[in-house]
């Protein structure tokens, strides 16, 4: 039983919702793109990795504030399941197999990748806490998959199609993530994280 729970905690780390989220969006450019079977595979398993690899690095990022959050406080580092080095050795571990696999397939979806990684991971490392203007930055992470996407089936870095589908993600980001804030305004207060519905009041009766 407490190997299960283990189990579950290093899941749990992984942000599935999200991952699964963007795992999606690329699943379907992609498949749109009709490449070979052996391409989707590598390019869908690298998603993975790079996602959920990046995503259990921002948990060890963000484990001083989600122990002040009431929507975090029950991540497995604030609830002590996973050990905080731990947690990072396995993000570290899952984000360096995800780029050993975009390098399988071609130079575009490693660039991409990284791409995506490092916005998300200095969003959570540094914007999130210095500017209320943070989401606006981090919002280009979540379109990385999608021109992967694109680069994996067809070996070139991007098209006009790609561009507007990622741009379409970029402009929903910023409006999901708002959406929370202004439900979790008081956590995100407590936490000392300027979320833009924090800072501004009048932004919630735009969202």
């Amino acid at each position: 039983m407490e190997t299960l729970s283990r189990a579950v905690a290093f899941v749990e780390l992984m942000k599935p919702r999200l991952t699964l989220l963007l795992f999606f969006t690329a699943l379907v450019e992609v498949l749109s793109h009709k490449p070979n079977e052996k391409i989707i595979l590598f390019f869908l398993l690298s998603v993975f990795l790079f996602v959920s690899g990046t995503n259990t690095i921002t948990c060890y990022i963000d484990r001083k504030i989600d122990k002040i959050m009431l929507r975090t406080k029950k991540r497995p580092i604030p609830r002590k399941i996973v050990k905080e080095k731990t947690a990072l050795l396995f993000g570290i571990f899952l984000l360096f197999s995800g780029i050993v696999l975009t390098l399988l397939i071609n130079i575009y979806v490693f660039l991409w990748g990284i791409f995506g990684s490092l916005i998300v991971i200095s969003y959570n490392s540094i914007f999130k806490r210095l500017t209320p203007l943070n989401v606006l930055i981090a919002s280009p992470g979540g379109a990385a998959p999608v021109l992967g996407a694109y680069s994996a089936a067809t070996g070139k870095l991007i098209s006009l199609e790609s561009f507007l589908l990622a741009l379409l993600i970029i402009f929903w980001t910023p409006i999901h993530i708002w959406s929370l804030a202004v439900f979790y305004r008081e956590d995100y207060k407590r936490a000392k994280i300027p979320m833009l519905p924090v800072v501004e009041k009048n932004i919630i009766n735009i969202i």
